[in-house]
C-alpha cells in the first residue's frame, strides 16, 4: 500500500472516530430518547467547530486528546467509556481483542511516515473545507450562531413548542423495518395479520406470556445440548415482559382467546378488501386499455385521411435513381402552380402529413407548421411560411432518398415508440 493511500485512510479513520461515531450517537441513540431537536443545537455547534479545526488545525485534530463533543453529558461519557472497554473475540474464539481502543492506539501512537502524515493532514484539511461548506449551506445553520433555533435564541415558548418532538425518526423507521423483516419471513400472510403482529411487537404488548399461549411444539434442541447463541436467545425471551402482564391471568386468557377466534374474521375482512382493491385495479386498467384503443383508432383514421392527398412529386423518383436536386426542383415547380399562399401552405402541410402521419415517419415532423411568434416559421400562408414548409418537405425527401426509408401505399398502424430523451454530456460506451 502506498504512503498516500495510508495517509488518506488514516484521515478517514480520524473523522470516523472524532465526528461520525459521536454524531451518530447524539442523533440516534435511545439513551437520549427524551432529547428534542433543540438539544441538538450544541451538538451541531461543536460539529461545525470540528470542521473548522480540520481546515485550520488538522495536526490538532489528529491527536488522541482532541475531543469534539461535550464529555460532561453523562450518556455520551458512558458511550465513550463503553467504546474504550469494548472487546471482541478473534475468529478462532481464543483471543480477546479491544476492537475500538486498539484501533485508536494504532491511529494516534504509531510512527507515521512523513509522506503519509502530510497526505493525512491534507486530507483532513480538505474534509474540513468540504464539510464546512455543506454544513453552512444547509438547514444545520438554523441551530448555530444567530440561527432561529440556536441555543441563544431558544425562548421558553420555543422550548414548549418542541416538547415531545423527537429529534429523529427512529420509531417510524423501526416500525417499517420490522414490517419488512416480518413480511419477508411470512410473505403469504394478510396485511391485517402483518400489521397486528408487528404493532403488538413494537408496542411490547406481548412478552414472556406469549410462550405460555403459543401452540406447543417440541424444541429441536434441548437446553443441555443447545449452543451458546440459542441459550442466550431463550434466556432473553424468558426475561422479557409485556404490557399484558399487568392484567389478571383470567383477563389475559380471555384476550388471547378472543384474538384466536377473531383471526378468521380478520382474514375474511382483509381478503374482502384485497378483492375490492383488485377489482378497482382491473376496472382502471380496462378503462386505460379502452382509452388507448380509442386513441390508436383515431390516429389510424388520421393516417388514412393523410394518405388520400396527391403527392407534389412523383414518389417513384424518391426510390429510383433521380437526383435529389432534381426532386427539389420538381417540388418548387409544383408549389409555384398554386395561385395563393394559403393554397401553397395547405398543399405542403398535406404532403408533410402524408409521410409523417400516414407513413409513420413521425421523427421527421416539423417543430410547428405555422407560427405567429416564430419569425422563422411564419404565419399561415405567408411567403416565410411557404418557404419554411418547402424546406421541411425537402428534408423529408432527403431522409427518404438517403436513409433507405420504405414508402407504403396504405396508412401504417400507429405503434408505441420509445421517447427520445436528450443526452447530457458525452455518452459512455456500453
Amino acid at each position: 500500500m502506498s504512503m498516500q493511500v495510508e495517509g488518506a485512510l488514516r484521515a478517514r479513520a480520524i473523522v470516523d472516530d472524532k465526528l461520525t461515531r459521536p454524531l451518530r450517537f447524539f442523533a440516534a441513540s435511545n439513551e437520549l430518547e427524551d432529547w428534542s431537536p433543540l438539544q441538538m443545537a450544541d451538538v451541531l455547534e461543536r460539529a461545525r467547530a470540528f470542521f473548522v479545526a480540520c481546515r485550520d488545525r488538522p495536526e490538532t485534530v489528529a491527536t488522541a486528546d482532541y475531543e469534539a463533543f461535550d464529555t460532561t453529558i453523562a450518556a455520551y461519557a458512558t458511550f465513550r467509556e463503553r467504546e474504550r472497554t469494548s472487546t471482541k473475540r478473534s475468529i478462532d474464539q481464543k483471543t480477546t481483542i479491544a476492537d475500538v481502543e486498539a484501533v485508536r492506539d494504532r491511529l494516534y501512537t504509531d510512527h507515521v511516515d512523513d509522506v503519509a502524515r502530510a497526505t493525512m493532514l491534507r486530507a483532513l484539511t480538505a474534509w474540513g473545507e468540504g464539510g464546512l461548506r455543506t454544513f453552512e449551506g444547509g438547514q444545520a445553520m438554523r441551530y448555530v450562531g444567530e440561527g432561529d433555533l440556536a441555543a441563544a435564541n431558544q425562548t421558553a415558548d420555543l422550548r414548549r413548542t418542541f416538547d415531545g418532538v423527537r429529534r429523529n425518526t427512529n420509531e417510524v423507521e423501526g416500525e417499517f423495518g420490522t414490517l419488512k423483516h416480518y413480511n419477508g419471513m411470512f410473505y403469504n400472510q394478510s396485511l391485517t395479520s402483518l400489521e397486528g403482529v408487528v404493532s403488538c411487537q413494537r408496542d411490547h404488548v406481548f412478552g414472556r406470556i406469549a410462550a405460555a399461549h403459543a401452540v406447543k411444539r417440541r424444541r429441536r434442541v434441548d437446553d443441555d445440548v443447545a449452543g451458546r447463541t440459542t441459550k442466550r436467545a431463550r434466556h432473553r425471551a424468558a426475561q422479557v415482559t409485556g404490557r399484558l402482564d399487568a392484567l389478571d391471568d383470567n383477563v389475559i386468557r380471555a384476550v388471547v382467546e378472543v384474538g384466536r377466534r377473531g383471526r378468521g374474521e380478520h382474514k375474511a375482512r382483509a381478503d374482502e378488501r384485497s378483492a375490492a382493491a383488485r377489482a378497482r385495479h382491473l376496472e382502471r386498467r380496462a378503462g386505460k386499455v379502452e382509452q388507448l384503443l380509442e386513441r390508436q383508432i383515431a390516429l389510424y383514421a388520421k393516417g388514412v385521411e393523410a394518405m388520400t392527398g396527391e403527392p407534389l412529386v412523383d414518389e417513384t423518383a424518391l426510390g429510383g435513381k433521380t437526383r435529389l436536386a432534381t426532386i427539389h426542383r420538381g417540388l418548387d415547380d409544383a408549389v409555384a402552380t398554386f395561385a395563393t399562399g394559403r393554397a401553397k401552405t395547405t398543399a405542403l402541410k398535406q404532403n408533410i402529413d402524408r409521410y409523417v402521419v400516414g407513413m409513420g415517419m413521425d421523427d421527421l415532423k416539423p417543430k410547428s407548421y405555422t407560427s405567429t411568434k416564430d419569425s422563422a416559421i411564419g404565419a399561415f400562408g405567408t411567403p416565410t411560411n411557404v418557404a419554411f414548409l418547402t424546406q421541411e418537405l425537402k428534408k423529408i425527401y432527403e431522409a427518404i432518398k438517403t436513409g433507405g426509408r420504405v414508402l407504403v401505399s396504405e396508412a401504417v398502424i400507429p405503434a408505441t415508440r420509445r421517447r427520445q430523451l436528450p443526452v447530457l454530456g458525452t455518452a459512455t460506451t456500453q
